[in-house]
């Protein structure tokens, strides 16, 4: 029995290197002989212990208690359960520990507070320092090793163990990870080794210095993965489900936004942005693709409760799951069909305090916008129009602009003839050349024995790409930005060895500065990316008076509507609040513990700001003024000396006239305080109806035990939840649900999992459903015929087969009962001639449907893991939903009209999705520390709609059964009419004027054959707007402190229908609307010496045709650099020095490439008229105190 007592120096970087060893909670074998010197806790702690035939673990957890002494041993080094006595008064543990290990190989050793156990052990290097161990033996030839040992961060590891493979000859790193060892000279293989990370076996031969890059083991605390309350062993786990952990987020630096920081990191996962507005640019996110028609976005969880994550802090988070079939989703039962996400935050651990700053500096600039021609080319282009349509329009000549007049928009001539011949590029006047964004985050964390802690401040300031805060004389300045402050503080209570009371404080507030507008929210400034002709009117004149166009009334000046539309400013603010106890129970039966939960969270929405109802002068001068300008040279002088009559006859205002026919004076401002309104100047935007409370309470018990080779646990749980948006009453819901999990010596697995979920939203009936679903596994490389094969590393297979639920559809609350309401005292009765009813009466105005319930979805899942040469990794996935009793709204059945009243809302619908999922991986350290790693991930996912009610008698092509939800539709053409016999053949317009066809119109194939087109000739085309298949590649290295990474990001088979959008951004054809406005995409057009054009001859006026084909259908395939960074991290004793353990200093980009066939970078269309996408490149740093 030997006993060693170490004094260790109190320097900050040491203590850190120690306090990573108790995380661990392992320590490999230490040996040589230190130095000895008293421990002053050690020896100044008096313990009192009076035990009677308790086991080794029992007096571990006496002694503790009793103080603030940690073990830290490998279970097969102690015998645990060996029984002893102990009675000692006012001793010290030395004392203790010579007792209890007299008769074993196990040895100890006491740093400061932390009880090492190793087993007894000589070292053959150390040996040979002993005199006269050797004397009168020839010594072999030596020679000393030297080397460091990191992690793939590049941290220094201490007390990883260096062997000499088939001897005892070893050393171990210090707390600088450093080591040197004498080794013979014939020594082969170094063995390195440390708890927690992959061992590495490496050839000498003639090398004496190493670096050691150790990566993290397969089975071990990182691998334990986050599933439905509660978390399992990866090696273990049955359920599909997919894991990223913190700092592969922070790798997409001073992302604002969480659901776009998850694009490409987790198979199975699809994300689709089409706005870049700060504070508004939320994704939709899909988990394997769409299985329904209604809400298909997945439940999203935050420690548990349910909660939106967009403006979670990156740094706030420890790790995401999505858990993807029945295995993993049952237990939220109807929660679960669109998949889960389940978000972890961090927590503090047993240490001295932490304290983490990271600060971020980027730059945005503009991803991609349409190609526009400029003002000479568009005209010449409406020329050419007025041109092709004279057979059919002779009219149009008086529109048509002379040559000379034409080139002045090309080539100015004169001084001031950018305003009255203006060639304006829009995105140029809209956008600044970039916008800055600053995030900074302030972390700290550590613990004791009684209380572990982690807080958390963050600052993030999103700027405006667009050109706000021009001088408008208002006195105030316009700007789109969000600004937004997080917090969290995280603690856990060790009120007892068994009884653990946490308590979660968060939440956040968000600023958002944007302008008052219409209920769309940005108004339709953002036009000016689509359908604003550069030649329409200049930005401002040189009075400053904002231009217009008299013959476009209608359209609004984009740059004027920016900077005098107000400012309104939107507080978002969170709080949420968490409690949780959770208390063991071995007392009653080891492995058994039970935990009671409750969260309250609250969602503010408050405004003011400064509203202005776009009140300014704006001005419209004709280009013919030039004939009357002295030397036809344009300047605000010379029109002000134009006669009154001739100036009023060329210059137009608007307003023409102010109050009570006054000249226009500026109005004043209205600035309206900060409050909860429940409607702005416009009556939109109600925030009150936006206020959310959510009350969520949960018991759960928890049972895990291992009986030899058998595994089991087990998990039930009741939770009730109560929640309100607005005024509204609160919704309520309960859910039980239940876990058995059992896995036989490593090799065998079974889970089972159950859900039982009330909803308020179905009558009595229905109230209530159950979900099971069951799942099995088989670790095949465990078995003992496999384990000789050093190559395989791991071979798994797993299969699930289960049912979930969605009840997430719009529907009036409480759907299952009839309503009735008070009609007017004076109905009418009688056709044609009436009179009126002289009685109230009461009126059936919703007809219920008591037989609603539940969409069920019955998921199955086949997965296949292997793991190859310590360096590969596979998984696949293939997946099968089939959902059946799908909602439809009252909207969506197809009833006929003499029902007499609205349909009544049924579930009726039926789809079938399936795909897979394949992810491989590939990671390799060089014996010169280069840690190199690619990832490869594929997703298909194709879903089919099986029964969607359609009218009667209507066509297969145009049913929606048979095709994918949302299946994109169009009238598809045949080519382009070339001649006037294509134009006298060709089929007929049933509801459109056919006396302007031309040469040049498309030819429309009549996809019914019934004579003539209409709109039974929209036929499937393409893919939906989401993409049927997504991929993600991934490639980094590290060495040293030194590291880079790039992530593309790509998704084919998606059909995008440009055109179609709404008004404010249509690429269509010419238009009143938009006056001289064409997109290099429309260059290539038909004329009679280009047949073979791709778009049709251009019309100004006369073009009724509403059928385009398939033009403005773009292939919505695009591949993105979605992120790239490098990075340095600096460690040495000079850091030390200033207090800090370790900085990094990193720059990295998102979406810094785009490579794509649309016009612009927009994953989906949107209603709102849309802020656009950017790039950014961000600069930052990060040091650890």
């Amino acid at each position: 029995m030997k006993k060693i007592r170490t004094k260790r120096s109190d320097s900050l970087g040491c203590f850190r290197r120690v306090l990573r060893i108790m995380k661990l909670t392992i320590l490999l074998l230490f040996t040589g002989l230190m130095t000895v010197s008293a421990s002053i806790y050690s020896q100044a702690t008096k313990l009192t212990i009076d035990l009677e035939n308790v086991s080794i673990l029992e007096v571990f957890k006496q002694i503790e208690s009793s103080s603030e002494f940690v073990f830290i041993y490998k279970n097969e080094v102690v015998d645990l359960d060996r029984k002893v006595n102990v009675n000692v008064k006012g001793s010290t543990v030395d004392v203790i520990l010579d007792e209890i290990f007299k008769d074993s190989e196990v040895k100890y050793e006491i740093l400061k507070k932390q009880i090492i156990l190793t087993p007894e052990r000589t070292i053959s290097s150390r040996k040979a320092e002993i005199p006269g161990e050797n004397e009168g033996q020839l010594s072999p030839p030596k020679k000393m090793l030297s080397g460091t040992v990191t992690d793939g961060k590049g941290e220094s590891i201490p007390g990883a163990s260096i062997v000499v493979k088939g001897t005892t000859t070893g050393t171990v790193t210090g707390f600088d990870g450093k080591f040197t060892l004498e080794v013979p000279e014939d020594a082969k293989i170094l063995s390195v080794s440390f708890v927690g990370f992959v061992a590495q076996e490496i050839q000498i031969g003639a090398h004496t210095t190493f670096n050691v890059v150790l990566k993290e083991a397969t089975v071990g605390v990182e691998e334990v993965v986050v599933v439905g309350y509660g978390q399992q062993k990866k090696e273990t786990l049955v359920g599909a489900i997919a894991n990223v952990k913190s700092d592969e987020l922070e790798k997409t630096g001073a992302m604002a936004n969480l659901g776009q920081a998850l694009t490409g990191k987790l198979a199975g996962l699809t994300t689709v942005l089409s706005s870049g507005e700060p504070g508004n640019d939320d994704p939709v996110i899909l988990i394997r693709g769409k299985s329904t028609w209604n809400d298909a976005e997945p439940l999203v969880l935050v420690d548990g409760i349910e909660r939106k994550m967009n403006d979670i802090d990156v740094k706030e988070v420890e790790s995401v799951s999505i858990l993807k079939d029945a295995s993993a989703t049952a237990m939220f039962g109807v929660k679960g069909a669109e998949g889960v996400i389940l978000i972890t935050t961090k927590r503090g651990k047993l240490g001295k305090p932490q304290l983490s700053v990271d600060g971020d500096f980027g730059v945005k600039f503009l991803s991609r916008t349409p190609d526009k021609l400029d003002s000479y080319e568009g005209l010449k282009l409406r020329n050419y129009a007025i041109e092709n349509e004279l057979p059919t329009n002779e009219v149009g000549w008086g529109n048509y602009i002379p040559t000379a007049q034409l080139n002045r928009y090309r080539k100015p001539q004169a001084e001031g003839d950018e305003y009255l011949f203006p060639n304006v590029d829009w995105p140029e006047e809209m956008l600044n050349d970039l916008a800055t964004t600053k995030r900074v985050n302030i972390n700290i964390s550590g613990g004791t024995k009684f209380a572990k802690y982690f807080g958390s401040l963050s600052y993030l300031s999103e700027g405006d790409l667009l050109k706000t805060g021009l001088d408008n004389g208002k006195g105030y300045k316009s700007k789109w930005a969000y600004n937004r402050f997080n917090y969290r503080t995280n603690i856990d209570f060790n009120l007892t060895p068994s009884t653990v009371l946490s308590a979660n404080l968060s939440g956040y507030v968000g600023t958002k500065f944007e302008g008052y507008s219409t209920v769309d929210g940005t108004g339709a400034s953002f036009k000016a990316f689509y359908s604003i002709a550069p030649s329409i009117f200049p930005v401002r004149y040189a009075d400053g008076v904002w231009g217009y166009n008299v013959d476009f009334s209608n359209e609004g000046n984009p740059v004027a509507g920016i900077n005098n539309g107000g400012l309104e400013k939107i507080i978002r603010s969170q709080v949420n609040t968490d409690f949780k106890l959770v208390q063991k129970l071995d007392f009653i039966t080891q492995g058994l513990e039970v935990q009671a939960s409750l969260s309250y969270d609250n969602l503010f929405y408050t405004s003011g700001g400064v509203f202005d109802n776009s009140n300014m002068l704006r001005k419209n001068i004709d280009p013919d003024i030039i004939q009357v300008l002295p030397g036809g040279v344009y300047s605000e002088e010379a029109i002000a000396a134009l006669p009154a009559a001739i100036r009023d006859k060329y210059v137009t205002y608007t307003p023409s006239v102010g109050t009570n026919y006054f000249d226009f004076y500026q109005q004043p401002v209205s600035y309206l305080a900060e409050g909860v309104r429940s409607a702005d100047y416009w009556n939109a935007n109600n925030y009150l109806s936006q206020i959310e409370r959510r009350l969520f309470y949960q018991f759960q018990i928890n049972y895990a035990r291992q009986f030899g080779k058998h595994d089991i646990s087990a998990t039930a749980l009741v939770n009730r939840e109560e929640y309100a948006k607005g005024s509204m009453f609160p919704t309520y819901r309960e859910d039980w649900a239940s876990r058995i999990v059992y896995n036989y010596d490593g090799k065998y697995l079974f889970e089972t999992n159950g859900a039982y979920n009330g909803s308020e939203k179905f009558a009595d009936k229905y109230r209530f459903g159950f979900f099971p679903s069951v799942a099995v596994g088989w670790v095949v490389s465990n078995e003992d015929f496999l384990k000789k094969y050093d190559w395989l590393d791991m071979l798994k297979f797993r299969y699930s087969v289960g049912k979930v639920g969605n009840d997430k559809f719009a529907s009036a609350r409480w759907a299952y009962e009839t309503t009735w309401k008070i009609d007017s005292p004076n109905t009418p009765f009688g056709y044609p001639s009436y009179g009126l009813s002289p009685y109230t009466q009461i009126i059936e105005s919703g007809i219920g449907n008591p037989d609603l319930h539940w969409e069920k979805s019955t998921k199955q899942n086949l997965g296949v893991e292997l793991g190859l040469l310590d360096m590969f990794t596979l998984n696949a996935e293939f997946f099968t939903d089939h959902r059946t009793d799908i909602f439809m709204s009252a909207s969506q059945r197809k009833i006929a009209a003499y029902f007499g009243a609205l349909p009544v809302a049924a579930n009726l619908g039926e789809t079938k999705t399936k795909g897979f999922e394949l992810e491989l991986k590939f990671q390799k350290t060089t014996r010169q520390g280069l840690n190199y790693w690619a990832t490869w991930a594929y997703t298909r996912a194709i879903d089919e709609v099986v029964y969607m009610e359609d009218p009667e008698m209507t066509p297969d092509y145009q049913r929606n059964a048979g095709f994918q939800i949302e299946q994109t539709r169009a009238t598809m053409s045949d080519g382009i009419l070339t001649n006037w016999d294509d134009v006298y053949s060709s089929t007929t317009y049933a509801a459109l004027s056919n006396k302007y066809k031309l040469p040049g119109d498309y030819k429309i194939i009549d996809y019914n054959a019934d004579g003539q087109i209409d709109t039974y000739d929209s036929a499937p085309y393409g893919y939906p707007l989401r993409p049927q298949n997504t991929y993600n590649f991934e490639l980094g290295f590290s060495h040293k402190g030194f590291s880079a990474y790039v992530q593309f990001y790509g998704v084919y088979n998606v059909t995008r229908d440009v055109y179609s959008v709404s008004s404010a951004v249509t690429m269509g054809p010419w238009k009143d609307a938009i006056g001289q406005m064409a997109y290099s995409l429309q260059s290539d057009y038909f004329t009679a010496e280009n047949t073979d054009a791709s778009y049709k001859g251009p019309r100004y006026k006369t073009d009724e045709s509403t059928y385009n084909g398939t033009f403005y259908m773009f292939d919505g395939s695009y591949l993105r650099l979605k992120t790239a960074e490098v990075s340095y991290r600096f460690t040495g004793t000079w850091l030390k020095s200033l207090g800090l353990s370790s900085a990094r200093v990193y720059l990295n980009g998102n979406n810094l490439w785009f490579w794509s066939d649309m016009p612009d970078d927009r994953e989906s269309n949107t209603s709102r008229v849309t802020y656009p996408t950017y790039k950014r490149v961000n600069l930052g740093v990060n040091l650890n105190f």
